[in-house]
């Protein structure tokens, strides 16, 4: 039915990839992969946040979800770098941006799963689980 057309829909978005990695977990879908990220290999969970919004409201300055590893590692779809320069260029500059750091896991998956409906998200979390395991060397700090 449509909810099949619809997880069918999903996972060829999942396909499209951009330098290696799918394109739908750096700008769309973040916080499904940072959450297998937190899930897989225990990282923290972090996003940057408008500087100009309201910290208590994470929703609404939000504009990406990543995790910080040991040692100020910075880790998304796109692997893990210690340079803080390199991990910013998909996005504005960084100065216009607070890192909100150890964000709660349980949250964030009640969140998504409200946003997105259970069974989407569930497509997309496996999907980042698969992509995390088939490149452990990229996130595995």
């Amino acid at each position: 039915g449509l909810a099949a057309g619809c997880e069918a829909g999903l996972y060829d978005l999942t396909m499209l990839r951009a330098n290696g990695y799918p394109r739908i977990f750096l700008h769309g879908v973040c916080g499904v992969f940072a959450l297998a990220l937190h899930d897989r290999l225990g990282y923290p969970i972090s996003a940057f946040h408008w500087r100009d919004e309201d910290p208590g409201d994470l929703w609404a300055g939000l504009e990406h979800f990543f995790c910080i590893a040991p040692d100020r590692v910075y880790v998304d779809v796109r692997g893990a770098t210690g340079d803080f320069q390199a991990f910013c260029m998909d996005f504005p500059s960084p100065k216009h941006f607070r890192i909100l750091e150890d964000l709660d896991a349980v949250q964030l998956r009640t969140d998504l799963a409200h946003e997105m409906g259970q069974d989407n998200l569930d497509v997309l979390y496996n999907k980042a689980i698969d992509e995390i395991d088939a490149h452990l060397e990229s996130y595995n700090v």
